[in-house]
């Protein structure tokens, strides 16, 4: 086929070539491999071929599929250096194997030299810029990589993902979405960008695309889930909520969260038993870190009348370790503030929040080295608009324990970004993702830049 003979650097996996062809193009080499062709380049070709491939087949594998795609990708990697040092497609794809954002940034830089004209190799470096807080650095790189390659549709995708300015940001991710017309990620990420500006229409007709071209991902429907709720459209949320708990019955971690946000749209459309069921749900699949759902079960079941239940669900509450951290003190647990608190505020939030933020408070001076719980109050201070002290209490989460800090770093840009400090903001945001990125290698697992 003729796109085996482009850059795989430049395609996309489900939407320019499929993984069927990926494992054909992998057939292909093996098949080159095996002959022992006497010329070199030509076996390093065929061993970058299939280490391509199998990085690409290694990102978003099948979590059921045994095979360590990654691993065999760097085994085939290492004989196109041995067989070919200098080959700039195979440097490239060693920065992207590489743990620091900096080691990448030399790999890059380095294919750069050998090829000056390597569109691929700027916007690669371009990202891990980004990550490293150089902002400049990465939209210089990102625009080069366009001058390069005018139809580079995955860098209009990074530089309008990372893009401070909304317009020029949705104006980018358009470009993308021209150039290639069926690629999820741009249609999510300017979604995100509708949804963090309230545009919540464009939002959800953006999210609709992403459930469009691939139907069976939870996730799509979840996001937009989330948008009716902040529209208060509850029946249309509790649909998505529905059908992402149907496709996404095999993802424990995912789907706690989604009956969860459905059993509390349940409770305030008054539908008590229904969110009963949810929360009894998210016990019967994790019965110790369900804290919150014992907490607004019991909640549910007084407004039902049901004090006993509603009491018994209270003190198993308070029996509980939310997430295993320590966040509860003398035996209180802290309410914890959800995705959904965040976005619909209830009517009694501030008087409920009140209390809530004085049990933080005590649990820190009982737990001061805590960083979950500066985080949680955090929270907390974040809904009720109070942005200095929530940023105070995200800088301390961040202090505590700055190797997990990636959401304190997030949220700590948002209220930032809130405030109008538009380079602290960019400085929290691309740490957070810089954190987001290396922990998921060193855990092993490849980052998913959307």
């Amino acid at each position: 086929m003729s796109k085996y003979n482009q850059d795989l650097n430049y395609l996309l996996r489900g939407t320019d070539i499929s993984d069927t062809e990926l494992f054909e193009k992998i057939t292909e080499a093996d098949r080159i491999i095996l002959e022992k062709k006497v010329n070199p380049k030509i076996l390093a070709e065929a061993y970058l071929k299939k280490s391509q491939c199998l990085s690409m087949l290694g990102a978003y594998g099948d979590e059921e599929d045994d095979r360590d795609y990654s691993e065999e990708s760097k085994e085939a990697l290492e004989k196109v250096l041995e067989l070919y040092p200098g080959m700039t497609e195979a440097i490239v794809l060693l920065g992207d194997f590489a743990i620091r954002p900096s080691e990448s940034i030399v790999m890059y830089t380095k294919a750069i030299e050998l090829k000056p004209d390597y569109a691929a190799a700027y916007c690669k470096r371009g990202f891990h810029y980004y990550i490293s807080g150089k902002y400049n650095q990465a939209m210089a790189d990102y625009d080069e990589a366009i001058r390069l390659k005018p139809d580079y549709a995955w860098a209009y995708l990074c530089r309008g993902t990372n893009r401070h300015e909304y317009n020029q940001a949705i104006a980018d991710l358009t470009e993308a979405i021209r150039l290639k017309p069926n690629d999820v990620g741009a249609f999510h990420n300017r979604g995100s960008k509708y949804l963090r500006h309230k545009k919540y229409d464009k939002a959800i007709a953006d999210f609709t695309e992403t459930i469009r071209l691939i139907p069976d991902d939870p996730r799509y429907f979840n996001m937009r889930g989330r948008v009716y709720v902040v529209k208060g459209e509850y029946d249309n949320a509790i649909n998505d909520f529905t059908e992402a708990i149907r496709l996404g019955l095999d993802w424990l971690d995912y789907i706690l969260d989604i009956y969860y946000n459905r059993g509390i749209v349940y409770d305030d459309n008054g539908e008590y038993e229904k969110a009963i069921a949810d929360y009894t749900e998210v016990i019967r699949l994790n019965p110790e870190g369900a804290v919150e759902a014992y907490y607004n079960r019991g909640l549910s079941y007084a407004a039902l009348g049901q004090n006993d239940k509603a009491t018994t669900d209270y003190a198993e509450a308070k029996h509980l370790e939310l997430l295993n951290r320590k966040l509860t003190y003398e035996g209180k647990t802290i309410r914890r503030l959800t995705y959904y608190d965040s976005f619909f505020v209830r009517s009694d939030l501030e008087e409920r929040s009140d209390k809530i933020l004085a049990d933080c408070t005590k649990a820190i001076r009982l737990h001061p080295g805590e960083a979950a719980i500066f985080y949680e109050r955090g929270r907390w201070y974040d809904t009720l608009n109070q942005f200095d002290k929530a940023i105070s209490d995200y800088t301390e989460a961040i202090r505590l324990d700055p190797e997990n800090a990636e959401k304190a770093c997030y949220d700590r840009g948002r209220m930032y970004e809130s405030l109008g400090l538009h380079d602290e903001a960019a400085s929290d945001y691309t740490e957070a993702l810089s954190l987001y990125i290396n922990n998921r290698k060193k855990k092993g697992l490849t980052a998913r830049w959307f």
